[in-house]
């Protein structure tokens, strides 16, 4: 875990704070303004501003040090405020981060923001969830990523991050949440300022709802105030407003008559309003006892209990996650949830020697020492250099490098493969049994998996996979047709149905991609021998993409020692036919070889680009280049966005491709052939065009939204018009992992010298 120490910054820091803010009425807002303050506060010169939150329910004048709103549930707002973020340069982004306070589901808006800022990011986490929904899960594993920095305000909180969301520790900071410095006053002047008539005085301060459990503490009063009458328990805060939005005022009412009924009305006091700062310390230092009779123990931090600590409140809680973690080494009561007879016996005790009690007082008010304001600010202004530091970086990678990635995961992958192979579709993450399995999917997988041992990855998972997807294909080879079987049933019985032309392409694709993977010597008899028995079928094929395959077959075959003149030959009467059938159907504003465009487009040129190469062919080279340039162009979107081909336009005549339903195999696919042109042209803008289609996994979209999990490798299957496809099948699972092998080939690529900016248009680069 990083180790925070006191201090300020190296050198000056300019800071952005994004979260709510005062004149917004919630403790966040106080929150947020308190940090700003307590780092400014500090001694060094931060340069800090804030972001300010809009939830469209409070007509708010901001004022400095707000430069900014941000509206709530406007997805575009995301995007500009992401502008703003990038013009300011700041040092690191500070997030204050709750769910309910960013748009979208469980918050995801925010991550459309984090897509597209070129900043370190420090997260603080206001909550962390133990049994997160589907969303909240999804959501915050992103979030996480994305920040360089996790804070959280108790140790359970880093347990949980890490536990439950795959965090690790050496990202986690664990800084106390802020407290008020003032000087320990007796509370009974404290009353008397307030105007409060009473010898002794209980407290209890939030908005109210029903979660909060007050009236146990209510119903603790008759007994109570029998044996010390001059007693009064004063409840501070509003209605939660989600709450009054449903029900009205229905629960402080519910509070009110039961005070009525117990006959204790004249010694419960109501401040039924939104208290400032300085009033409320003024009541806890008023107060004798601080409660938090808090029903749910699922709660990771409470910024009054650490107010009333601060102040030297001896505290009766309930035992939620903070209370516990607090009250493990400083003085307190922990009590039973709503149990009343607890917390009457425990106020009997307290008020029963006041010497005791006082005693208490001075001794929490010496611990709350390390929680209080400048504290937090001289360890937050380190974690800020600590993050400064890597700006310089951020900067060199988003330049040159693109976005950053994860290392390959085949966490979602292994989800979806069983001993027999890998299943088509799922439902959310899960395998859908009802589709099965097919060969292009697992020739998708196999492929993966030896470039991977190419890559000098290997290990008991990967031989266990590889093992799997190779029995697969091989059990698809049927002798007696020399073709390749399809689709198999959960019951392991092929259907009867003939196979496409585009699933023999890709089998053979990878045949011969694995006899040609040396690293692994136990591919190449059996992919060797098959090959031999589908090479004469496999000439019969007439799909422009199945014949892509096989030539990228073929190329793999070419570059090992099982290269042979039939497939030399057959690779060649290939590349030359969508050779043919490219220059006869392009036309000054369509590049392409069919008069429709569909899936996997990015394989043709890919496919021209491997065979030019291997046959020094500068007109197919030169071909496949301007084809993949009007490719790029035409899924390009006005802002940069890489927006590919959707099946919406499957079969649209000559006409611009429309975006809806994205799959992220043709991101795939495009990257690959970006690659391949850099390979043969060495110019960069294939790389710059590579990082727009990386990009477009992690948001960069048309939508704005990722479509990746990093931690576990999971994808989802596309963009549709309502948001995101929330399956996670295997076509998508195997599209995401293989792109990141590509961007890995890429970045070694592009560390070589020499490499060069190539001037003009590459459709008139010249062959390399």
């Amino acid at each position: 875990m990083t180790n925070i120490q006191k201090g300020g910054p190296a050198r000056t820091a300019k800071v952005i704070v994004l979260g709510c803010f005062p004149p917004r009425r919630c403790g966040i807002a106080t929150f947020t303004q308190d940090t700003v303050e307590a780092i400014r506060s500090v001694g060094c010169d931060l340069n800090v501003s804030v972001i300010a939150m809009d939830d469209g329910s409070q007509d708010i004048r901001f004022e400095d040090p707000v430069i900014a709103t941000l509206k709530q549930h406007d997805l575009g707002a995301y995007v500009d405020a992401a502008a703003i973020i990038n013009a300011q340069k700041p040092d690191c982004l500070i997030i204050q981060h709750e769910f309910g306070i960013f748009g979208g589901p469980a918050g995801e808006f925010l991550l459309t923001l984090l897509a597209l800022v070129k900043v370190p990011v420090i997260t603080i986490f206001h909550t962390v969830l133990e049994r997160p929904d589907y969303n909240q899960l999804r959501v915050m594993r992103r979030l996480l990523h994305r920040s360089n920095r996790l804070v959280v305000m108790a140790q359970r909180g880093a347990d949980m991050l890490r536990d439950v969301y795959g965090a690790t520790f050496d990202r986690i900071a664990v800084i106390p949440h802020g407290a008020p410095t003032r000087p320990q006053v007796d509370p009974r002047e404290m009353r008397a300022k307030l105007g409060i008539e009473a010898d002794r005085m209980i407290s209890t301060f939030g908005l109210l709802s029903p979660n909060k459990g007050i009236e146990t503490v209510i119903q603790s009063m008759p007994e109570v105030l029998q044996q010390y009458p001059s007693t009064i328990y004063v409840i501070l805060g509003v209605t939660h407003p989600h709450l009054v939005a449903r029900e009205g005022e229905a629960y402080r009412q519910s509070l009110e008559a039961l005070a009525e009924k117990l006959g204790v009305v004249g010694s419960i006091r109501f401040v039924n309003r939104f208290v400032e700062n300085e009033e409320l310390f003024d009541y806890l230092q008023a107060s004798d006892v601080y409660v938090t009779p808090y029903l749910n123990e699922a709660q990771i931090t409470s910024g009054t209990l650490s107010y009333a600590l601060a102040l030297g409140c001896h505290v009766i809680s309930t035992p939620y996650w903070h209370a516990q973690e607090v009250f493990a080494d400083c003085p307190g009561t922990l009590v039973p949830p709503a149990d009343v007879g607890a917390i009457r016996n425990a106020l009997l005790n307290l008020f029963g020697d006041g010497a005791a009690l006082e005693a208490s007082r001075d001794g929490i008010y010496q611990w709350a020492e390390h929680t209080r304001w400048p504290e937090f600010g001289a360890r937050f202004s380190v974690l800020i250099a600590d993050v400064s530091r890597i700006r310089s970086r951020i900067s060199h990678i988003s330049e040159r490098h693109g976005p950053a990635f994860p290392a390959v995961s085949l966490k979602a992958i292994e989800r979806m493969t069983d001993n027999c192979g890998i299943f088509q579709h799922s439902r959310f993450s899960a395998p859908d049994r009802n589709h099965g399995y097919c060969v292009d999917d697992n020739a998708r997988a196999l492929i993966l998996v030896n470039d991977l041992i190419r890559s000098g990855m290997m290990g008991a998972e990967i031989e266990r996979l590889h093992g799997i997807y190779t029995g697969f294909v091989l059990h698809s080879f049927a002798e007696t047709s020399g073709t390749f079987r399809n689709f198999m049933g959960y019951d392991r019985t092929w259907e009867a149905k003939p196979s496409s032309q585009d699933s023999q392409g890709r089998a053979f694709w990878a045949y011969g991609h694995a006899a040609a993977t040396e690293q692994y010597a136990g591919n190449k008899g059996w992919a060797a021998t098959v090959l031999q028995q589908c090479v004469h079928r496999m000439g019969e094929i007439t799909s422009p993409r199945a014949r892509a395959f096989i030539i990228l077959g073929c190329a793999e075959l070419m570059q090992s020692d099982s290269k042979s003149d039939q497939y030399a030959g057959l690779m060649q009467r290939f590349s030359e036919e969508l050779l043919r059938q490219l220059q006869q159907c392009r036309s000054d504003d369509w590049h392409w070889l069919e008069d429709t465009l569909s899936y996997d487009n990015g394989r043709i040129p890919q496919a021209l680009l491997v065979a030019g190469r291997l046959s020094g062919s500068g007109i197919m080279v030169r071909a496949a280049l301007a084809s993949l340039e009007w490719l790029c162009d035409v899924q390009l979107i006005d802002h940069g966005f890489f927006a590919p081909v959707g099946a919406e336009s499957f079969g649209r005549l000559r006409l611009p491709p429309l975006p809806n339903d994205q799959q992220p195999i043709e991101a795939a696919a495009m990257l690959d052939a970006c690659y391949q042109a850099f390979l043969v042209t060495r110019d960069t803008k294939w790389w710059r065009r590579a990082k727009t289609l990386f990009s477009w996994f992690y948001g960069q979209n048309s939508h704005e939204l990722s479509l990746v999990d990093p931690v576990t490798g999971l994808c989802h299957d596309g963009l549709n018009r309502s948001g995101l496809n929330l399956n996670a099948g295997a076509e998508s699972l195997l599209a995401f992992q293989m792109s990141i092998c590509t961007y890995q080939a890429f970045l070694e690529e592009m560390d070589k010298a020499p490499r060069k900016d190539v001037p003009g248009d590459s459709r008139q680069a010249a062959f390399v």
